[in-house]
Protein backbone atom coordinates (compact mmCIF):
# COMPACT_ATOMS: atom_id res chain seq x y z
CA UNK A 1 0.00 0.00 0.00
CA UNK A 2 2.83 2.52 1.00
CA UNK A 3 4.72 1.72 -2.83
CA UNK A 4 1.55 2.23 -4.14
CA UNK A 5 0.91 5.75 -2.82
CA UNK A 6 4.66 6.67 -3.02
CA UNK A 7 5.43 5.52 -6.52
CA UNK A 8 9.39 4.89 -7.12
CA UNK A 9 11.20 8.32 -7.81
CA UNK A 10 12.18 7.33 -11.27
CA UNK A 11 8.23 6.78 -12.08
CA UNK A 12 7.19 9.73 -10.80
CA UNK A 13 10.21 11.77 -12.98
CA UNK A 14 9.36 10.22 -15.76
CA UNK A 15 5.72 10.75 -15.47
CA UNK A 16 6.66 14.65 -15.07
CA UNK A 17 8.76 14.76 -17.77
CA UNK A 18 6.56 12.42 -20.37
CA UNK A 19 3.85 15.12 -19.79
CA UNK A 20 5.85 17.79 -20.65
CA UNK A 21 7.06 16.06 -23.52
CA UNK A 22 3.52 15.05 -25.24
CA UNK A 23 2.04 18.71 -24.49
CA UNK A 24 5.56 19.83 -26.55
CA UNK A 25 4.74 16.73 -29.12
CA UNK A 26 1.26 18.39 -29.40
CA UNK A 27 2.61 21.65 -29.84
CA UNK A 28 4.77 20.48 -32.62
CA UNK A 29 2.38 18.85 -34.39
CA UNK A 30 0.26 21.74 -34.31
CA UNK A 31 2.54 23.93 -35.96
CA UNK A 32 3.22 20.74 -38.62
CA UNK A 33 -0.18 21.36 -39.25
CA UNK A 34 -0.46 25.62 -39.21
CA UNK A 35 2.32 25.02 -41.92
CA UNK A 36 0.66 22.59 -44.12
CA UNK A 37 -2.28 25.05 -44.65
CA UNK A 38 -0.57 27.91 -45.56
CA UNK A 39 -0.35 28.77 -49.52
CA UNK A 40 3.73 29.07 -50.05
CA UNK A 41 5.27 31.71 -52.04
CA UNK A 42 6.57 30.16 -55.13
CA UNK A 43 9.92 31.29 -55.09
CA UNK A 44 10.34 29.47 -51.76
CA UNK A 45 7.99 26.24 -52.31
CA UNK A 46 10.93 23.70 -52.96
CA UNK A 47 13.45 24.92 -50.11
CA UNK A 48 10.56 24.86 -48.06
CA UNK A 49 9.47 21.52 -49.11
CA UNK A 50 12.27 19.85 -47.78
CA UNK A 51 12.68 21.77 -44.46
CA UNK A 52 9.26 20.87 -43.53
CA UNK A 53 9.16 16.89 -44.81
CA UNK A 54 12.50 16.55 -42.69
CA UNK A 55 10.73 18.11 -39.73
CA UNK A 56 8.03 15.99 -39.99
CA UNK A 57 10.19 12.98 -40.42
CA UNK A 58 11.74 14.01 -36.77
CA UNK A 59 8.79 14.85 -34.85
CA UNK A 60 7.81 11.18 -36.26
CA UNK A 61 10.55 9.43 -34.72
CA UNK A 62 10.53 11.35 -31.48
CA UNK A 63 6.64 10.31 -31.12
CA UNK A 64 7.61 6.67 -31.56
CA UNK A 65 10.83 7.17 -29.18
CA UNK A 66 8.30 8.79 -26.85
CA UNK A 67 5.92 6.00 -27.43
CA UNK A 68 8.98 3.61 -26.36
CA UNK A 69 10.03 5.15 -23.43
CA UNK A 70 6.72 5.25 -21.99
CA UNK A 71 5.93 1.53 -22.13
CA UNK A 72 9.36 1.06 -20.43
CA UNK A 73 8.70 3.71 -17.51
CA UNK A 74 5.64 3.00 -16.82
CA UNK A 75 5.11 -1.17 -17.79
CA UNK A 76 8.88 -2.16 -17.63
CA UNK A 77 8.97 -3.27 -21.24
CA UNK A 78 11.80 -2.97 -23.52
CA UNK A 79 11.44 -1.23 -26.62
CA UNK A 80 11.46 -3.46 -29.82
CA UNK A 81 14.88 -4.37 -30.77
CA UNK A 82 16.16 -3.12 -34.57
CA UNK A 83 12.73 -0.62 -34.79
CA UNK A 84 13.54 2.43 -36.64
CA UNK A 85 14.44 5.31 -33.86
CA UNK A 86 13.95 3.36 -31.19
CA UNK A 87 15.74 4.07 -27.59
CA UNK A 88 18.41 1.49 -26.80
CA UNK A 89 17.71 -0.28 -23.74
CA UNK A 90 18.75 1.97 -21.22
CA UNK A 91 20.49 1.54 -17.33
CA UNK A 92 18.12 1.31 -14.17
CA UNK A 93 17.99 5.25 -13.45
CA UNK A 94 18.64 6.64 -16.44
CA UNK A 95 15.23 7.20 -18.04
CA UNK A 96 15.33 10.46 -16.95
CA UNK A 97 17.79 11.80 -18.63
CA UNK A 98 16.37 9.50 -22.06
CA UNK A 99 13.48 11.60 -21.04
CA UNK A 100 15.31 14.87 -20.47
CA UNK A 101 17.36 14.84 -24.03
CA UNK A 102 14.19 14.08 -25.77
CA UNK A 103 12.20 17.13 -24.06
CA UNK A 104 15.79 19.23 -25.62
CA UNK A 105 15.45 17.63 -29.23
CA UNK A 106 11.78 18.71 -28.90
CA UNK A 107 12.28 21.94 -27.99
CA UNK A 108 14.95 22.74 -30.72
CA UNK A 109 12.59 21.13 -33.42
CA UNK A 110 10.17 24.11 -31.77
CA UNK A 111 12.10 26.71 -32.55
CA UNK A 112 13.41 25.48 -35.88
CA UNK A 113 9.64 25.39 -37.10
CA UNK A 114 9.13 28.87 -35.57
CA UNK A 115 11.72 30.08 -37.65
CA UNK A 116 10.70 28.60 -40.79
CA UNK A 117 6.89 29.65 -40.38
CA UNK A 118 8.68 33.52 -40.02
CA UNK A 119 10.46 32.81 -43.56
CA UNK A 120 7.25 31.73 -44.76
CA UNK A 121 5.32 34.80 -43.83
CA UNK A 122 8.31 36.99 -45.12
CA UNK A 123 8.45 35.12 -49.02
CA UNK A 124 4.41 35.98 -48.73
CA UNK A 125 4.05 39.52 -47.95
CA UNK A 126 7.20 40.25 -49.95
CA UNK A 127 5.25 38.13 -52.66
CA UNK A 128 1.94 40.14 -52.20
CA UNK A 129 3.54 43.67 -52.51
CA UNK A 130 5.07 42.48 -55.97
CA UNK A 131 1.62 41.62 -56.60
CA UNK A 132 0.30 44.77 -55.84
CA UNK A 133 2.91 46.25 -57.94
CA UNK A 134 2.16 44.49 -60.90
CA UNK A 135 -1.60 45.48 -60.45
CA UNK A 136 -0.66 49.02 -60.19
CA UNK A 137 1.69 48.91 -63.50
CA UNK A 138 -1.12 47.09 -65.42
CA UNK A 139 -3.57 49.60 -64.43
CA UNK A 140 -0.74 52.84 -65.58
CA UNK A 141 -0.20 50.95 -68.98
CA UNK A 142 -3.93 50.12 -69.75
CA UNK A 143 -4.60 54.22 -68.58
CA UNK A 144 -1.89 55.29 -71.19
CA UNK A 145 -3.08 52.60 -74.05
CA UNK A 146 -6.81 53.75 -74.11
CA UNK A 147 -5.54 57.81 -73.98
CA UNK A 148 -3.58 56.93 -76.61
CA UNK A 149 -6.18 54.96 -78.50
CA UNK A 150 -8.83 57.50 -78.01
CA UNK A 151 -6.10 60.08 -79.37
CA UNK A 152 -5.68 58.38 -82.25
CA UNK A 153 -9.47 57.77 -83.02
CA UNK A 154 -10.25 61.87 -82.30
CA UNK A 155 -7.18 62.30 -84.92
CA UNK A 156 -5.45 64.35 -81.79
CA UNK A 157 -1.28 63.82 -82.18
CA UNK A 158 -1.69 62.75 -85.96
CA UNK A 159 0.82 64.85 -88.24
CA UNK A 160 -0.10 67.71 -89.53
CA UNK A 161 1.27 67.86 -93.27
CA UNK A 162 1.64 71.28 -94.28
CA UNK A 163 -1.07 73.12 -96.10
CA UNK A 164 -1.36 72.11 -99.67
CA UNK A 165 -2.98 73.76 -102.53
CA UNK A 166 -6.40 72.80 -103.63
CA UNK A 167 -7.11 70.93 -106.68
CA UNK A 168 -9.65 71.89 -109.61
CA UNK A 169 -12.49 71.63 -107.28
CA UNK A 170 -11.12 73.01 -104.34
CA UNK A 171 -10.41 70.27 -102.31
CA UNK A 172 -7.51 69.66 -99.64
CA UNK A 173 -6.51 66.84 -98.02
CA UNK A 174 -5.01 65.81 -94.13
CA UNK A 175 -3.96 62.97 -92.79
CA UNK A 176 -5.88 60.48 -90.70
CA UNK A 177 -4.29 58.31 -87.42
CA UNK A 178 -3.14 55.87 -89.50
CA UNK A 179 -0.79 59.03 -91.55
CA UNK A 180 -2.80 57.87 -95.04
CA UNK A 181 -4.11 61.19 -96.90
CA UNK A 182 -7.58 61.98 -96.30
CA UNK A 183 -9.62 63.54 -98.89
CA UNK A 184 -12.02 66.63 -97.10
CA UNK A 185 -13.98 67.59 -99.83
CA UNK A 186 -17.96 67.40 -98.67
CA UNK A 187 -19.69 65.45 -96.03
CA UNK A 188 -19.05 62.07 -95.25
CA UNK A 189 -21.80 59.02 -94.24
CA UNK A 190 -20.77 58.07 -90.59
CA UNK A 191 -18.19 55.63 -90.10
CA UNK A 192 -16.87 55.60 -93.02
CA UNK A 193 -13.25 57.03 -94.74
CA UNK A 194 -12.48 58.13 -97.88
CA UNK A 195 -11.49 55.34 -100.15
CA UNK A 196 -7.48 56.43 -99.77
CA UNK A 197 -7.75 56.15 -96.02
CA UNK A 198 -9.65 52.43 -96.23
CA UNK A 199 -7.15 50.94 -98.75
CA UNK A 200 -4.56 52.99 -98.39
CA UNK A 201 -4.45 53.91 -101.87
CA UNK A 202 -2.46 51.77 -104.75
CA UNK A 203 0.59 50.36 -102.04
CA UNK A 204 -2.69 49.09 -99.78
CA UNK A 205 -4.89 47.60 -102.89
CA UNK A 206 -1.38 45.23 -104.15
CA UNK A 207 -1.49 42.36 -101.98
CA UNK A 208 0.07 41.66 -99.37
CA UNK A 209 2.55 39.06 -100.47
CA UNK A 210 3.99 41.80 -102.60
CA UNK A 211 4.41 44.41 -99.97
CA UNK A 212 6.06 41.91 -97.76
CA UNK A 213 7.41 38.66 -99.39
CA UNK A 214 6.67 35.26 -97.36
CA UNK A 215 7.97 32.21 -98.71
CA UNK A 216 5.03 30.25 -100.47
CA UNK A 217 5.28 27.76 -97.89
CA UNK A 218 4.84 30.57 -94.84
CA UNK A 219 3.07 29.15 -92.14
CA UNK A 220 0.19 30.80 -90.14
CA UNK A 221 1.46 31.73 -87.59
CA UNK A 222 3.92 33.70 -89.79
CA UNK A 223 1.15 35.27 -91.83
CA UNK A 224 -0.11 36.56 -88.58
CA UNK A 225 2.88 37.65 -87.17
CA UNK A 226 3.43 40.02 -90.25
CA UNK A 227 0.05 41.18 -90.43
CA UNK A 228 0.42 41.80 -86.74
CA UNK A 229 3.89 43.70 -87.04
CA UNK A 230 2.10 45.54 -90.11
CA UNK A 231 -0.56 47.01 -87.52
CA UNK A 232 2.19 47.84 -84.92
CA UNK A 233 3.65 50.45 -87.71
CA UNK A 234 -0.18 51.83 -88.06
CA UNK A 235 -0.60 50.98 -91.59
CA UNK A 236 -3.72 50.54 -90.72
CA UNK A 237 -5.01 49.83 -94.54
CA UNK A 238 -2.05 47.00 -94.75
CA UNK A 239 -3.00 45.43 -91.50
CA UNK A 240 -6.54 45.37 -92.73
CA UNK A 241 -5.60 43.48 -95.66
CA UNK A 242 -3.44 40.94 -94.60
CA UNK A 243 -5.36 40.24 -91.42
CA UNK A 244 -8.28 39.46 -93.96
CA UNK A 245 -6.00 37.18 -96.06
CA UNK A 246 -5.23 35.41 -93.06
CA UNK A 247 -8.70 34.40 -91.84
CA UNK A 248 -9.67 33.98 -95.42
CA UNK A 249 -7.32 30.66 -95.15
CA UNK A 250 -7.19 30.27 -91.38
CA UNK A 251 -10.72 30.46 -90.03
CA UNK A 252 -10.45 27.51 -87.62
CA UNK A 253 -6.73 28.50 -86.80
CA UNK A 254 -5.83 29.02 -82.88
CA UNK A 255 -5.17 32.99 -83.81
CA UNK A 256 -8.11 32.93 -85.84
CA UNK A 257 -9.91 34.62 -83.52
CA UNK A 258 -7.32 37.26 -82.25
CA UNK A 259 -7.02 38.11 -86.11
CA UNK A 260 -10.63 38.75 -86.26
CA UNK A 261 -10.21 41.38 -83.01
CA UNK A 262 -7.74 43.07 -84.73
CA UNK A 263 -9.42 43.50 -88.25
CA UNK A 264 -11.89 45.45 -86.25
CA UNK A 265 -9.27 47.15 -84.35
CA UNK A 266 -7.93 48.42 -87.66
CA UNK A 267 -11.58 49.75 -88.39
CA UNK A 268 -12.03 51.63 -84.51
CA UNK A 269 -8.88 53.59 -85.20
CA UNK A 270 -9.79 55.07 -88.26
CA UNK A 271 -12.94 56.14 -86.69
CA UNK A 272 -14.81 53.65 -89.05
CA UNK A 273 -17.64 52.69 -86.06
CA UNK A 274 -19.99 51.12 -88.39
CA UNK A 275 -17.34 48.75 -89.55
CA UNK A 276 -15.35 48.08 -86.39
CA UNK A 277 -18.93 47.23 -84.54
CA UNK A 278 -19.76 44.63 -86.77
CA UNK A 279 -16.32 43.22 -87.15
CA UNK A 280 -16.45 43.14 -83.45
CA UNK A 281 -19.28 41.70 -82.89
CA UNK A 282 -18.42 38.79 -85.57
CA UNK A 283 -15.37 38.18 -83.46
CA UNK A 284 -17.78 37.57 -80.48
CA UNK A 285 -20.39 35.69 -82.08
CA UNK A 286 -17.61 33.45 -84.32
CA UNK A 287 -14.86 32.94 -81.24
CA UNK A 288 -16.53 33.32 -77.63
CA UNK A 289 -13.88 31.38 -75.89
CA UNK A 290 -11.19 33.04 -77.12
CA UNK A 291 -9.21 35.46 -75.29
CA UNK A 292 -9.99 38.25 -77.31
CA UNK A 293 -13.97 37.32 -76.67
CA UNK A 294 -14.63 39.99 -73.51
CA UNK A 295 -12.61 42.74 -75.62
CA UNK A 296 -14.61 42.28 -78.19
CA UNK A 297 -17.62 43.02 -76.03
CA UNK A 298 -15.64 46.36 -74.65
CA UNK A 299 -15.12 47.41 -78.11
CA UNK A 300 -18.34 46.52 -79.56
CA UNK A 301 -19.67 48.52 -76.76
CA UNK A 302 -17.34 51.72 -77.66
CA UNK A 303 -18.26 51.45 -81.00
CA UNK A 304 -22.04 51.37 -80.87
CA UNK A 305 -21.30 54.39 -78.25
CA UNK A 306 -19.75 56.93 -80.71
CA UNK A 307 -22.66 55.78 -83.31
CA UNK A 308 -25.03 57.54 -80.65
CA UNK A 309 -26.54 53.67 -79.83
CA UNK A 310 -26.43 54.40 -76.33
CA UNK A 311 -28.98 51.56 -75.33
CA UNK A 312 -27.21 49.12 -77.55
CA UNK A 313 -23.72 49.47 -76.18
CA UNK A 314 -25.11 49.72 -73.15
CA UNK A 315 -26.49 45.92 -73.90
CA UNK A 316 -22.76 44.88 -74.88
CA UNK A 317 -21.34 46.24 -71.45
CA UNK A 318 -24.07 44.28 -69.49
CA UNK A 319 -23.16 41.36 -71.16
CA UNK A 320 -19.28 41.82 -70.95
CA UNK A 321 -19.93 41.96 -66.76
CA UNK A 322 -22.28 38.55 -67.50
CA UNK A 323 -20.40 36.30 -69.82
CA UNK A 324 -17.14 37.29 -68.73
CA UNK A 325 -16.73 37.42 -64.75
CA UNK A 326 -13.19 36.08 -64.78
CA UNK A 327 -12.16 39.19 -67.46
CA UNK A 328 -9.13 41.44 -66.94
CA UNK A 329 -9.77 43.87 -64.44
CA UNK A 330 -8.57 46.47 -66.74
CA UNK A 331 -11.41 45.13 -69.73
CA UNK A 332 -13.81 45.18 -66.57
CA UNK A 333 -13.19 48.95 -65.41
CA UNK A 334 -13.12 50.49 -68.84
CA UNK A 335 -16.26 48.90 -69.39
CA UNK A 336 -17.64 50.01 -66.05
CA UNK A 337 -16.35 53.59 -66.65
CA UNK A 338 -18.03 53.49 -70.11
CA UNK A 339 -21.54 52.15 -68.63
CA UNK A 340 -21.35 54.99 -65.72
CA UNK A 341 -20.54 57.64 -68.61
CA UNK A 342 -23.62 56.64 -70.79
CA UNK A 343 -25.86 56.33 -67.46
CA UNK A 344 -26.68 52.94 -68.26
CA UNK A 345 -29.32 51.40 -66.02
Amino acid sequence: MIQNRHPHPARRFGAVLSETVLSGAARAAALVLLLGALVLPSVAVQAQDRDMRSLIDQVGRLQQDLSDLQRHVYRGERPASGAAGSVPPAAPGAEGQALSNLHFRLTDLEARMAELNGRIEEASYATQRLNDRMEKLSSDIDFRLTRLEERMVSGEGAAVPAPQAPDKQGATTSRAPGGEAVDDRGPKTLGTLPQSATTGGAEANRPAQQQAALPANATPKEVYDQAFQTLVRQDFPTAEQQFKAFLDKNKNHELAGNAQYWLAETYYVRGQFEQAAVAFAHGFETYPKNAKAPDNLLKLGLSLSNLNRKQDACVAFSELTKQYPNAAQSVKRRAELERQKLKCP
